[in-house]
Order: structure tokens, then C-alpha cells, then sequence
């Protein structure tokens, strides 16, 4: 009957929720400024950086487009920035328009490059970017296609790559600064060595602050009592996240769900990581193998291994994925 009660109170919850997660901010160039992004047409010859990249990062591509006028304006006479989504790939865009690239940062994650076996991106282009003297960095992972990619002319660049390991605002920004130093010689701009970050903890949105995480759940319970949040003999709820999500300023969503059920009268934390298993078998079993929760609202389930099941057979309470 307990079990029963959470189940529809969980249930109520998800479906009084209007959820509506932003996936994509297109600012694919058509020769005019990019929702307010600075484009000086008058300027003789700026260089020309475009990011090619999947729908998940556009929303922290542009941040940090914007955080770089802001910190170098004297920059909006001497470079142009263009932002092409998934979304505009596979709505028609003319590949042929980013051919005058000076640089290119290329997220082979989200878009795939045409080899023998695919065909997405047309590499003919990226060739013909690169004879033309410049230069396309390869951002993200790729499933066994390195040498492939190599072999077309793109940069592994291990020291730009090390922002990418943990994604957050910060990190973004100074990437773009170290490629802007590095590949197209522009030498006063200054970038911060890399920021390292959990890959996995608990969470809360304490009054606006992101450093409420922690890594076991002794601590983070703790911390929830000392913050007034802690309700006595009642049940806990997870909500489930990738840290990507969190690291780009993209976790309105979990955040106001957290709240949503603080509300009803539950506890509760949003735990991020990957894979889900790790997440589910370190962040909600506790050393007995007894759940810390007695549900979840899950976004992590989407590209599960077939130790997925078994995890939650483990787990053993309502998991709801979202």
C-alpha cells in the first residue's frame, strides 16, 4: 500500500509537470547578425570561426560567444562567429558556405563526418577548408573513427580537448580562447587552464547557488538538514540527470522538479553521473544493497547497456523515465 501511494503521487507529479527542455539555438549564418550576436561587416577581412556541433552544446556554444565580446570587445572587428546546429544541417543548410573558414571546431560527437560507412557531413568540404589554409579542430568522441578523421586533415589538439572533458561555462569559454590563441594567432587573449568538476554526486539549487554538490549521500543528507530542508519520516525521490546538464547551466528542469517535490512533502536530490548503472549502483544502493530512495524520475535511461535492467532490478522502487 506504501509503495502504491508513492506510485501515484510520483505519477501525479510527472504529469501536473509541464516539462519543455530547450535542445536547440540556431544561429546558422545567412549573412546577418545572429540573434544579437555582433557581426561587423564593415571590417576588412576578419577572421572567420564557425562551430559545427549538435543540437545538446548550441546553447553553450553561444554562451560563450557572448561571455568573449563581453571580455574582448576590441575582438568584434577582427573575427566573426558562426554557430551551425544539427538542426540547420538537416534543414537544408548550404555546406558549401562555411568553405572560407579560417577555423573550424568540429563536435564529431554530435555530427557525424562522411567516410566509406556514413554519410553526414560532407568531409570534401572540410578538405577543401583545410587546403585552403585552415584549420578544423576535432571536438567531442568518436565511435573508432579517429584515424579516419585524421587522415582528412582535422586536429586532435589534447590540450583544447581537456576543457571538453568537463563541460562547464567556464571551461567553454577559455577553450575557444585557447583555439582563438592558438589557430588564429590571436595573442592577447588570455585562457584559464582547464577546470576539473565531478563526474558523478549529489545536487541541490540552494538558493540560486550551483557548488551544492557532493559526492557521498552522508554528506549531502547532512547538508539538507542544515539548509531546513529535511522533513522527518519522509520518503526520498531521485532525480536523475547527465552531468553534462549541470555543467552547461542547462538544469532548470531538474531543479524545478527537485522543488516540485519538496513541495508535496518528499525529499529529495538530483544525482548526475554516467553511465546510469554507476549512477544507480553508487549514488541510490546503499553498502547493505538497500535503495536510499523509494522512487525516481529519470532523464539518464536513453542509451542504456543491458546491465540496465539488472541495476534496477536491484534498485527495486518506481522508476519513471522521463
Amino acid at each position: 500500500m506504501k509503495r502504491l501511494i508513492i506510485i501515484i503521487c510520483v505519477l501525479f507529479l510527472f504529469q501536473s509537470s509541464i516539462i519543455n527542455r530547450q535542445l536547440s539555438i540556431s544561429f546558422a549564418h545567412e549573412g546577418h547578425d545572429h540573434n544579437g550576436l555582433p557581426h561587423d561587416i564593415h571590417h576588412n577581412h576578419p577572421k572567420k570561426c564557425v562551430f559545427i556541433t549538435g543540437n545538446y552544446m548550441t546553447q553553450s556554444v553561444a554562451m560563450a560567444i557572448k561571455a568573449i565580446w563581453k571580455d574582448y570587445p576590441h575582438l568584434k572587428n577582427q573575427i566573426n562567429f558562426e554557430l551551425i546546429s544539427e538542426t540547420d544541417i538537416n534543414s537544408g543548410f548550404d555546406q558549401k558556405n562555411i568553405a572560407d573558414s579560417d577555423l573550424i571546431i568540429f563536435d564529431v560527437h554530435g555530427i557525424r563526418i562522411s567516410t566509406d560507412t556514413q554519410s553526414v557531413f560532407d568531409s570534401e568540404i572540410l578538405k577543401e577548408v583545410i587546403d585552403k589554409g585552415g584549420t578544423v579542430l576535432d571536438s567531442g568522441e568518436t565511435a573508432g573513427l579517429d584515424t579516419q578523421y585524421t587522415a582528412m586533415g582535422l586536429i586532435y589538439d589534447k590540450e583544447v580537448r581537456l576543457y571538453l572533458e568537463y563541460r562547464s561555462s567556464e571551461n567553454m569559454d577559455n577553450m575557444v580562447l585557447l583555439s582563438l590563441k592558438k589557430y588564429l594567432n590571436f595573442s592577447d587573449v588570455n585562457a584559464k587552464p582547464p577546470q576539473k568538476g565531478l563526474e558523478m554526486a549529489y545536487y541541490h539549487d540552494h538558493e540560486g547557488s550551483k557548488d551544492a554538490l557532493f559526492q557521498t549521500f552522508n554528506e549531502y543528507k547532512d547538508w539538507y538538514q542544515r539548509a531546513g530542508y529535511f522533513k522527518d519520516d519522509a520518503e526520498w525521490i531521485a532525480v536523475l540527470t547527465f552531468s553534462s546538464f549541470l555543467e552547461q547551466g542547462q538544469n532548470e528542469v531538474e531543479d524545478e522538479l527537485v522543488r516540485s517535490l519538496e513541495e508535496k512533502g518528499f525529499n529529495a536530490f538530483v544525482a548526475f553521473g554516467y553511465p546510469e548503472t554507476k549512477v544507480v549502483e553508487q549514488l541510490l544502493i546503499d553498502s547493505n544493497g538497500n535503495a536510499r530512495i523509494s522512487g525516481a524520475l529519470s532523464f539518464l535511461f536513453r542509451f542504456s547497456d543491458f546491465k540496465a535492467s539488472q541495476t534496477l532490478e536491484k534498485l527495486n522502487v518506481p522508476v519513471i523515465n522521463l
